[in-house]
């Protein structure tokens, strides 16, 4: 049934039309690549699930994470801990503190602290896993806790304190605040962020990736984007996207700098002033070539790059080129205020040609002698 059910979530089509998958990239030779030939030979799952599959190789691999200004490879305690208090709504938090004291407060605590032992064993438990881990993959690794707290949460009905008006004030407070607090984050629900994360317009500042940008404005993109009436005229757009799937099915006006596909041109010698639409996780991690702040040895090797040949877009450092170039436009990005915010998690810069020709050539707008990404083994270590 299961796998029935999974052929069905692709459509029952083994693969994409008109998309080829980096089979190359796995490594020719290695296990991971002689598994997946022969799962892609029998045809037994779609050759898209194929391919994640293949990507758990890297869950045991040093990931880049974004927290507040920081960067690591190897995951932050405080991940975790800082994504529940930011990313839960008022509301939903007070009405947890209220159930665990009604709880450990009421006359018969032990009978109620014995009846809820399951449910704060699961949430202690998976929580301490999850700061523990090294994986900072986003806040959607902790929504196995959320149930269980909302069945503590229901426990505050219980509580017969002397202090009867401040519990009601509470109560009658959080729930409506945690209803509003919900609706209000519609449509953008992935990039909530609560007042102590400076709200949800804000909340890039705090987190990235799957806990605020998945990939899923380009329709936000394509509406903003539309050409006007003098649109032979207009300065290019430019699109910086986290996401897998393709702008121009989405009909995005705007020429794809990074991404899930490939380059295919030498943007080194075409970019020029316009409007860029940044995701916010591009705009704070910058490029696999490159993550995290702009280092003197990013510099060294893009300079070194630069000077060669274009080459062919399948050319190893035509690739790496291009990433580079990316990254040192997401560092000067980083340094000036945004013209604009689409779906909360897509940034507006509206860049001229002199701008854009001292991202290309000018000095770099940060550059730090030494990566400063914890745990980092990579260029300038």
């Amino acid at each position: 049934m299961a796998w029935v059910v999974l052929w069905s979530a692709y459509g029952f089509r083994f693969g994409i039309p008109a998309f080829s998958f980096d089979w190359e990239g796995l490594g020719p030779g290695t296990i991971t690549y002689r598994a997946t030939a022969r799962l892609r030979t029998l045809h037994l799952f779609p050759e898209p699930f194929i391919y994640d599959l293949a990507g758990l190789r890297y869950l045991g691999v040093g990931r880049g994470v974004f927290l507040h200004g920081a960067y690591s490879m190897e995951g932050f305690r405080l991940f975790f801990p800082t994504a529940f208090l930011i990313k839960s709504t008022p509301g939903f938090l007070v009405l947890v503190a209220l159930g665990l004291a009604a709880i450990y407060s009421a006359r018969d605590r032990r009978t109620l602290a014995w009846q809820t032992l399951p449910l704060v064993a699961l949430v202690a438990v998976y929580f301490s896993a999850s700061v523990a881990s090294k994986l900072n993959l986003g806040i959607r690794h902790l929504l196995p806790i959320y149930p269980a707290l909302c069945i503590l949460a229901g426990a505050a009905v219980k509580w017969k304190s002397r202090q009867r008006l401040l519990y009601w004030l509470g109560l009658g407070l959080a729930l409506p605040t945690a209803a509003i607090s919900a609706g209000l984050a519609h449509p953008d629900e992935l990039a909530y962020t609560n007042f102590l994360g400076g709200g949800t317009a804000n909340g890039w500042h705090w987190l990235v990736g799957s806990s605020y940008d998945w990939g899923g404005e380009l329709n936000d993109v394509a509406n903003a984007a539309q050409p006007g009436k003098d649109a032979e005229t207009q300065p290019p757009n430019y699109l910086l996207y986290s996401g897998t799937a393709d702008p121009a099915i989405h009909r995005v006006n705007a020429i794809q700098l990074d991404g899930y596909f490939r380059p295919t041109e030498d943007f080194t010698r075409r970019l020029r002033g316009g409007t860029f639409y940044v995701c916010v996780t591009n705009l704070q991690t910058g490029t696999p070539q490159a993550f995290g702040p702009w280092t003197a040895a990013y510099e060294k090797r893009y300079q070194e790059l630069r000077a060669q040949p274009t080459g062919s877009p399948t050319d190893p450092d035509f690739i790496e080129r291009h990433g580079l170039l990316v990254a040192r436009l997401c560092s000067f990005l980083r340094h000036r205020t945004p013209d604009g915010q689409v779906a909360q998690a897509v940034l507006v810069f509206r860049l001229t040609d002199a701008e854009i020709q001292r991202v290309i050539s000018g000095p770099p707008a940060e550059l730090f002698p030494a990566s400063p990404v914890q745990g980092w083994r990579g260029p300038g270590s």
